[in-house]
């Protein structure tokens, strides 16, 4: 694989980049302390903006890895809206687990789905990755429509597969292939 890291990506309305200190208050405000964002996610809501600093310090320190890939989600004109990653990246098996988050205000409107687009573009066409992976709770659809229309499969239900700030999820299971990937791109 051709691990490149954190780079920035550009799509129609959106920007994808390296988060910064300065994307604290947004992240804090925006999406982390939101029970309805968070509620089906395995990371508890922050409870202050000085947590929310330290975790985006700690990826800050992690952006020199080739190997690391968490973006802040930014509108053109300027707005931080959420954060999409690929993490749990095994080189060998030329594998990865994409993640997201967006602030609730941004939910149905094409910004996922925009953003997770670009970052197959650069995940298959780049890195070299060969499966990518991703699953979501049962009770949040929403999440698994993105998935389905980047070109995702669903592949089944993990049972009580993690616990969220709801409870254990049964997960829905999906995955693309760089074939499909590539043959969805003719």
């Amino acid at each position: 694989m051709n691990h490149q890291g954190t780079i920035k990506l550009n799509t129609n309305r959106l920007i994808l980049r390296p988060l910064q200190l300065a994307d604290a208050e947004s992240m804090y405000l925006g999406w982390a302390t939101d029970m309805d964002v968070v509620k089906y996610l395995s990371w508890k809501p922050h409870i202050s903006v000085d947590e929310t600093k330290r975790i985006i310090s700690y990826w800050m320190s992690n952006y020199p890895d080739p190997k690391f890939y968490v973006w802040g989600i930014q509108l053109k004109n300027g707005s931080l809206i959420g954060t999409i990653s690929i993490h749990s990246i095994h080189d060998g098996f030329e594998r990865g687990e994409v993640g997201y988050a967006l602030m609730k205000r941004y939910w149905n409107q094409g910004y996922m789905t925009e953003a997770l687009f670009t970052l197959l573009q650069y995940a298959f066409g780049v890195v070299g990755f060969n499966r990518l992976e991703a699953h979501h709770s049962i009770y949040n659809p929403a999440s698994g429509a993105v998935l389905i229309k980047t070109g995702f499969q669903h592949e089944g239900v993990l049972r009580q597969y993690y616990r969220s700030n709801d409870g254990f999820q049964d997960s829905s299971l999906y995955s693309i292939l760089k074939k499909d990937w590539e043959m969805a791109q003719k």
